[in-house]
C-alpha cells in the first residue's frame, strides 16, 4: 500500500513537471524581417503564447519594450526576442547613440567616434536620415590646394537633429562638432546636426577639411557598401571640353542598318 502511494506522488510529481515545462508563456514574438541596426516597428512584433521550456531567460514580455529600439542584429519571423538582441532607443538622445556606436565598433573591428555636423540644405541635411550610409564629400580651398573630392566613404549616420529640437542654443565641438562660417554660406544658415560614425582619423580630417572649405553629405542606395577609389577634381579640371561617348550597342546597330552604296544585291547583280 505505501508503495502504491509512494508511486501515485512520483506520477503526480512527473506530471506538474510536464505541465510546467509546456505551459504557455506570452512573450513578443518577431513577425517581419529586421535589420541589424535598424529601429524595430510596431508592426514586426507581437505578442504570443510560447511553451515555457522553449523561452529564453531574457526574453521579452511587451511590444512596449522594444518598439522604436535600436536592433543588434537582424531579426526574422517566428524568432522570440530577446533583450540582448537590443541595442539602444534612438530617442534617448546620447544612451542610444552609444549604443549604436558600440555595435557598429564591433562590426567594423576597429573604433568609431560619435562625431557631428551642422549642415543646412545644400550640404545634403534634408535628404540624409538615421542609419542611412552616406560619402562625405569635401570642396577644399587654402594658397596651395583647390580641389574637391570623396573625403570619408560608406559612413553610417547615427543621428539627425534639427535645429528647433536642440536642447542647447549652440555647440562648441566636442560630440556637436563645432561650426564653421564657410558652411553658412553654402545655402543658408545650418539646419541641424547630423552625427556620423568615424574613426577618430577620418573625424580629424573631416574637422579639417570643414575649417578648409565646405562638405556635403552624399547617401548611397541601399546595400551599396563598396569602396571605390575616386580620383579628386581640381579647380582645373572643370572646364575642360567633355568628348561624347559613343554606345557600342548603337554602333553595332547603326552599322548593320547601312548597305554601302556600291553592295552587291544578295540575288546577284542585275545583268539586263
Amino acid at each position: 500500500m505505501l508503495a502504491l502511494v509512494f508511486s501515485g506522488g512520483a506520477g503526480l510529481l512527473g506530471y506538474n513537471i510536464v505541465q510546467s515545462a509546456v505551459a504557455g508563456i506570452p512573450v513578443v514574438v518577431v513577425k517581419k524581417d529586421v535589420g541589424p541596426l535598424e529601429v524595430i516597428p510596431a508592426d514586426a512584433v507581437a505578442v504570443e503564447t510560447r511553451p515555457k521550456a522553449a523561452v529564453p531567460e531574457d526574453a521579452v514580455k511587451s511590444v512596449e519594450e522594444v518598439v522604436g529600439k535600436y536592433t543588434r542584429t537582424g531579426l526574422v519571423p517566428d524568432m522570440i526576442l530577446q533583450r540582448s538582441m537590443i541595442a539602444g532607443n534612438p530617442a534617448e538622445g546620447v544612451a542610444g547613440i552609444d549604443a549604436k556606436l558600440q555595435e557598429l565598433s564591433k562590426q567594423a573591428g576597429k573604433p568609431l567616434r560619435a562625431f557631428a555636423l551642422e549642415l543646412n540644405s545644400a550640404q545634403g541635411y534634408r535628404i540624409v536620415h538615421p542609419n542611412q550610409r552616406v560619402d562625405i564629400v569635401a570642396h577644399v580651398q587654402s594658397s596651395s590646394i583647390d580641389q574637391a573630392g570623396v573625403l570619408v566613404p560608406n559612413v553610417t549616420v547615427l543621428a539627425k537633429v534639427d535645429k528647433q529640437d536642440q536642447s542647447s542654443g549652440g555647440s562648441s565641438g566636442g560630440i556637436m562638432g563645432g561650426s564653421s562660417d564657410k558652411n553658412k554660406n553654402n545655402g543658408g544658415a545650418p539646419e541641424g546636426v547630423v552625427v556620423l560614425a568615424l574613426t577618430p582619423e577620418d573625424a580629424a580630417r573631416v574637422l579639417m577639411a570643414k575649417d578648409l572649405g565646405t562638405i556635403s553629405l552624399v547617401p548611397r542606395a541601399v546595400g551599396d557598401d563598396k569602396v571605390d577609389a575616386v580620383p579628386l577634381v581640381s579647380s582645373t579640371d572643370l572646364l575642360r571640353p567633355v568628348v561624347p561617348q559613343e554606345n557600342p550597342a548603337s554602333a553595332k546597330e547603326q552599322a548593320g542598318d547601312e548597305t554601302p552604296q556600291n553592295a552587291v544585291p544578295k540575288g546577284g547583280a542585275n545583268t539586263r
